[in-house]
């Protein structure tokens, strides 16, 4: 497969996923009563949890070395705080709205 249909085929499949998160955020926030902050903490929990079991039994790498310097740290406390807020402000807005208003 070369690398346009790869991409192409990436983009592709993140688009559904955003999409399909969308409705069932959607659906869980105005039918089951989560809260904003309820998704976000277990879609993060859940999302760490696999990718750390993927670098420690499958891949066979040392998930923590990423927190030997400093500079890591720092750059992991702004990447998280970057995606609380980009997922908060997705959801509240899909709780006071709609799922299609809160993608565009």
């Amino acid at each position: 497969m070369n690398n346009t249909l790869k991409g192409m085929t990436m983009a592709g499949l993140a688009a559904v996923f955003w999409g399909s998160m969308g409705v069932a955020g959607q659906y869980l926030l105005q039918n089951c009563h989560f809260t904003p902050m309820d998704l976000i903490s277990i879609r993060m929990l859940l999302a760490g949890s696999i990718f750390v079991g993927i670098e420690f039994f499958l891949l066979k790498r040392g998930a923590l070395k990423v927190f030997e310097t400093k500079q890591n740290i720092i750059d992991l406390i702004i990447y998280t705080l970057t995606i609380i807020g980009t997922q908060l402000t997705f959801f509240v807005c899909i709780q006071y709205a709609n799922a299609p208003f809160a993608a565009v």
